[in-house]
């Protein structure tokens, strides 16, 4: 699909290289996507969501997601881990 290495990213929960695009997705309980991000693959996952508006959530809203995200949104799930992150 695409060539080069702009398009080569590391998995680092997988410890794997690819080749490719990463799409995030924020959707609701209800499967609604309110919004995407195309990345290439090398773009750090905070990076592509640094323009990001999350203009739609609300006050008291769980974010969940991997350390990465979690660190951002400085939430902690209720074993302590960086996992679920309130708005």
């Amino acid at each position: 699909m695409v060539k080069g290495e702009k398009y080569r990213g590391y998995i680092a929960s997988k410890r794997v290289y690819f080749y490719g695009l990463k799409v995030h997705i924020v959707c609701d309980e209800e499967k609604f996507v309110h919004e995407f991000v195309i990345v290439d693959g090398r773009t750090h996952d905070l990076e592509g969501w640094a323009n990001a508006s999350f203009y739609y959530l609300s006050e008291g809203d769980k974010v969940i997601g991997d350390k990465a995200y979690m660190l951002r949104m400085g939430g902690r799930d209720e074993k302590g881990r960086d996992r679920v992150g309130t708005y």
